[in-house]
């Protein structure tokens, strides 16, 4: 039973770690995207606002998925289990 949790958490850690990097780098493509092509430049200062208040949700819960996985998912714990 044991080693089902140990390879549940070691499989815990490596999907925060993706999730990290894949929404870190797609969520800054999409901003810039966004920004330098989609929306023309007179009205960015209209959409400025909403854009940061996604940025800082998307990238908040990226910093959130990396604190979780360094201190409930941390290397030490899972092999001292």
């Amino acid at each position: 039973m044991k080693t089902d949790k140990k390879q549940i958490m070691k499989a815990t850690r490596a999907a925060l770690l993706i999730y990290v990097l894949v929404i870190g780098i797609l969520g800054t493509a999409m901003f810039a995207t966004f920004i330098f092509w989609v929306v023309p430049k007179d009205k960015l200062s209209k959409v400025i606002e909403p854009f940061s208040i996604a940025a800082l949700f998307l990238y908040g819960t990226c910093i959130a998925a990396i604190l979780i996985r360094e201190t409930v998912f941390s290397k030490e714990k899972i092999n001292n289990e």
